[in-house]
């Protein structure tokens, strides 16, 4: 593929985007917490003078939920690396030819000679044998916070 050509990684969902769905997840937690009712209230009768029907929780901007929102927007810093970092691409490099025009040529240049049927043998079994290598690849490897599918590639 082109981005294999290119050298390049690309991530969905984009870090940004994970961030983002992390403080949405915190922010759901927080507001789902508000209106838990003290339990006084639900097994003895009413109290009136008791002002508070509820258990105290955090609110959105209160500092421990800001601390929590950076400490996991740390995490995600510290496990985005992923195949950036572990160089998984540098198993795919013998084989980054087989994703460009580069392979079609070599057949063409291959079959437009006159050879012997020992060398089309030699020259099938050669890619039978990329073909099992490429294929017996992992599909899915995981990588911290990321698992990298290589499904595309593989196939």
């Amino acid at each position: 593929e082109e981005h294999m050509a290119q050298n390049t990684t690309k991530f969905r969902p984009l870090v940004s985007q994970v961030k983002t769905t992390f403080d949405e997840i915190i922010n759901t937690m927080v507001a789902s917490v508000v209106a838990i009712p003290r339990i006084e209230h639900r097994l003895f009768q009413p109290v009136e003078d008791l002002e508070t029907h509820y258990l105290s929780t955090v609110k959105q901007d209160e500092e421990i939920v800001e601390e929590a929102k950076v400490r996991i927007r740390k995490v995600v810093d510290a496990n985005f690396h992923g195949p950036q970092r572990f160089s998984y691409k540098v198993v795919y490099e013998p084989y980054k030819y087989l994703l460009s025009k580069e392979a079609d040529r070599q057949v063409e240049k291959f079959i437009s000679k006159e050879r012997a049927l020992r060398e089309y043998v030699r020259e099938i079994e050669k890619l039978k044998k990329m073909a099992w290598e490429v294929g017996s690849f992992p599909v899915y490897v995981p990588m911290h916070l990321f698992l990298l599918d290589c499904s595309g590639i593989n196939q």
